[in-house]
């Protein structure tokens, strides 16, 4: 006879090699392998400019490695980007654009919940969980 037990099999395994095996997966992929090319060289060079071994087997330790920098240069008012010929500071960005997103959030949400897509109604969730976290934040720290 077979005892049932109350633990949950490991289907999907461990976030990080879900998150490589979806990078391998377009890799394979003759549409989009010259998109990973290209993203993994530009990897490289920045991580190089930042001074920072990319030895790590795991592509989502490495995104880790590079979220934890571009926060760091988020709070300290670094991070820039280039648009239209003009450099703007990403961290005099995020107000408007986040006032952007809750004034359009429940035009999103009345299209996502008619859309029927699971995937993109948890991702809806998730951003409408934490924009008002984020508004929050980012209202209240001295620019």
């Amino acid at each position: 006879m077979r005892q049932e037990t109350n633990e949950t099999p490991d289907v999907l395994g461990p976030i990080s090699e879900l998150w490589n095996n979806a990078f391998d997966e377009l890799e394979k992929d003759k549409a989009t392998a010259h998109l990973i090319t290209r993203y993994e060289r530009e990897l490289a060079k920045y991580m190089t400019a930042k001074g920072v071994q990319n030895e790590e087997p795991h592509r989502l330790a490495q995104m880790e490695v590079i979220a934890r920098i571009k926060l760091a240069e988020l709070e300290e008012g670094t991070w820039k980007v280039n648009f239209a010929h003009r450099q703007f500071a990403v961290r005099d960005l995020m107000v408007p654009v986040l006032g952007i997103i809750e004034w359009c959030k429940e035009y999103v949400g009345k299209a996502v919940e008619s859309s029927g897509s699971l995937p993109a109604s948890v991702a809806w969730a998730g951003v409408c969980v934490l924009l008002p976290v984020s508004l929050i934040s980012f209202t209240l720290r001295p620019l």
